[in-house]
């Protein structure tokens, strides 16, 4: 059989490339909303057993990002008309400007509404995708033609392929060597057949950016969870935990643990490192750039998230290496994840036989 050397010897390996992008994408939809409950119970944990957290207020640490931050938005609200950028100020002047700096902020965030529009754009990828709209792509982001992925040559496994290349253009037979001739002045060229297939490529689907997305996503937030785990880091948000959990903890082990089942939108009383809002928005801009090809647009999407990561470090959701690590962590996973578009060799034999 071809297709033997094809199968993994792994059962679950073999399962996974069975199984079509779709049924792998219900599977991964699976492992997000575990690795979410995973993550809500282990913020209880941390901050059940974090003493300075209980008793009081730690104090935050030194976050530079955020001064470098603060004294840029500084610069610029004084640089505008009314503030007077040399005139001296005292120190109720310099708190209404710290004050005009969080509301502009605020306003500017909630007038962008970065997250709803990478919602907005990812919806709009997978509708090209499934609609087959615009130019032809494979996963790994070059342009393709039509009749390059559909013929049915291309969607025959590689051994096959070449087992029919070589019988259609058989290897030229050695010849003897022809007695030298006198120089003549025309010139002949011979093109042969190349012996090795051109490599398989599809363009891209709704089920395989859909799959590689959830990947990504799941995997990021089980770095995240591991990694405010291992190393409590204090939270910014001085008495925190009475606003967020009861207090004191309950001490028998059921309502203990109920509580950790409970859901939590608020985050919890320690500084979740890597950012949760990073993974999120990262997983969005990177398969909506990557679908769209345009340099002019990923620009101005990364520049509009970048924008949205500063005003979350400055308002103080957030230390500025969480949306840092968050947005680098999400990117080199949504490179790692670049296999997971391919189809399965069962669902290429289907393709093969239809056709």
């Amino acid at each position: 059989d071809i297709h033997s050397a094809a199968v993994p010897s792994n059962p679950l390996r073999r399962l996974w490339s069975d199984s079509t992008l779709r049924t792998r994408a219900s599977l991964s939809t699976l492992a997000v909303v575990a690795s979410l409950l995973f993550e809500n119970f282990l913020i209880w944990v941390v901050s059940a057993t974090y003493r300075p957290g209980i008793d009081g207020s730690p104090e935050p640490l030194q976050d530079n990002g955020r001064w470098a931050l603060e004294a840029l938005a500084r610069a610029l609200v004084s640089a505008m008309p009314g503030w007077g950028s040399g005139t001296k100020r005292t120190k109720m002047d310099r708190d209404r400007l710290d004050d005009n700096v969080k509301k502009a902020l605020q306003r500017l965030r909630r007038g962008l509404n970065v997250q709803w529009a990478l919602v907005a754009g990812f919806a709009a990828s997978l509708v090209c995708l499934e609609l087959k709209l615009g130019r032809y792509q494979d996963e790994m982001g070059g342009d393709c033609d039509s009749y390059y992925h559909y013929h049915p040559y291309y969607l025959q496994p590689q051994q096959q392929r070449l087992q029919h290349r070589q019988s259609t253009h058989p290897q030229p037979t050695k010849q003897p060597q022809p007695q030298p001739q006198p120089p003549s002045f025309t010139l002949t060229t011979t093109t042969l057949p190349p012996t090795q297939p051109t490599p398989y490529r599809r363009p891209r689907t709704l089920a395989g950016l859909a799959l590689r997305s959830l990947l990504t996503l799941s995997s990021a937030r089980l770095i995240r969870t591991l990694s405010f785990t291992l190393t409590v880091l204090p939270s910014q948000i001085p008495r925190c935990y009475p606003r967020r959990f009861p207090h004191p903890p309950p001490t028998d082990w059921p309502a203990w643990l109920k509580i950790g089942f409970l859901p939590n939108s608020r985050g919890g009383c320690n500084d979740l490192i890597l950012s949760g809002h990073a993974t999120v928005t990262s997983t969005l801009a990177c398969a909506l750039t990557s679908v769209a090809g345009n340099g002019t647009l990923s620009r101005a999407v990364w520049t509009l998230v970048a924008v949205d990561y500063a005003i979350e470090a400055l308002e103080g959701l957030h230390y500025s290496v969480d949306m840092w690590l968050g947005c680098v962590v999400t990117c080199l996973l949504w490179v790692l994840t670049r296999g997971a578009e391919r189809e399965g060799e069962r669902e290429r034999k289907e393709l093969w036989r239809k056709l």
